[in-house]
């Protein structure tokens, strides 16, 4: 039974270890280890209750487990904040500013069909927050002459904003309290996938914001018809997952060739650069690696538990980010609970230079 045993946990080490490869290889070359990468939570619990296997049975082999999970410690970290309290260095006379960043799938609650009510509820919510910067996904409102007044009566805060940008075409926008001095879109693909960018003045200091989101899974549909299923082994349900891991593979090649096209963009910033914005991705994929490499991950840096973001029934996905050039200091990052899209907001008190 022992040697059973140790045998499945070499494999869980071997599939933990693809899982660490995973973010360094695009999905054009080598798609199967995306798969890998998604399952890392859960391999890293499998890999957490065998080490307290071995050590409470007082056999040597616990040493295995240890070995692969520090070996994955920057990984843990994406997903699991360690950081209690406030960072407070160096924010002596320097500029603070709130950042918030929110794939509001419309700003419709899934508690209600009301689209006003929810989106009343959302300029509620983006009240108490008051941030400085917003950058928003999906911020789906019909295009014409009117758009913009049915933008200010359905979220009245949003009047609070004297610079916005939403380039006709997509439903990314950026609203901020400071003065746009430029803005552009790339990556337009679909109207709720791509980027939209503006560099803002921050009294001396001009920062290039960009509201990101990337190429969608298309599998929440059909996860949340699963979880209905009282049957999930028929014939019907192997063809969903079939379909999701179809979509997810198709969705994730294009992810990668984008994310490659965004770098390239923020590495020609002539400005410090914030990145906020739904990557569709987990923090152990090659879209993160490529996004993330040279910057700093504000909630890896200063945020606290679960980094959970997507609230639909796909459990323990972080896709949500706010990265930032390290010119930039990030005091603290939180992801909040709230019910009013399909999405976690993600907040962040930045120092700027």
């Amino acid at each position: 039974m022992v040697k059973f045993i140790r045998k499945l946990n070499l494999w869980v080490i071997l599939f933990t270890l693809l899982a660490y490869i995973a973010p360094y290889i695009s999905p054009t070359q080598m798609s199967f280890l995306m798969f890998v990468g998604v399952a890392f939570p859960w391999l890293l619990v499998i890999n957490i209750v065998f080490f307290l296997l071995w050590a409470l049975s007082r056999l040597r082999y616990w040493w295995y487990s240890a070995v692969v999970i520090l070996l994955g410690w920057s990984h843990i970290t994406s997903i699991f904040g360690v950081h209690f309290g406030a960072n407070t260095e160096g924010a002596a006379n320097r500029q603070k500013i709130r950042v918030l960043s929110y794939n509001i799938c419309g700003g419709i609650s899934p508690n209600t069909k009301n689209k006003i009510f929810g989106r009343l509820a959302l300029s509620q919510f983006l009240e108490k927050q008051n941030a400085d910067v917003l950058c928003v996904q999906e911020f789906v409102l019909q295009w014409g002459e009117q758009w913009h007044k049915q933008m200010l009566d359905d979220i009245p805060f949003l009047k609070t904003y004297p610079y916005w940008i939403r380039l006709e075409g997509n439903d990314l926008a950026i609203f901020s309290r400071f003065p746009i001095q430029n803005a552009g879109t790339l990556i337009n693909r679909k109207k709720s996938n791509g980027c939209t960018y503006a560099d803002i003045l921050l009294n001396e200091q001009t920062i290039r914001f960009y509201s990101v989101q990337l190429q969608s899974n298309i599998v929440s549909d059909i996860a949340d018809d699963l979880v209905k299923k009282q049957d999930i082994i028929d014939d019907d349900s192997w063809f969903s997952v079939g379909r999701m891991l179809t979509r997810f593979r198709r969705a994730g090649i294009v992810r990668a060739k984008d994310s490659e096209l965004l770098k390239k963009h923020m590495n020609e910033s002539p400005y410090p650069i914030v990145v906020c914005g739904d990557f569709n991705d987990i923090p152990v994929s090659y879209t993160y690696n490529v996004l993330a490499e040279g910057l700093t991950d504000n909630f890896q840096q200063t945020g606290k538990g679960f980094g959970t973001t997507y609230a639909g029934h796909i459990p323990a996905l972080r896709i949500d980010y706010i990265l930032m050039s390290p010119k930039l200091t990030p005091l603290s990052c939180a992801i909040l609970r709230e019910p009013h899209s399909d999405h976690y907001p993600v907040v962040s008190d930045i120092l700027i230079n």
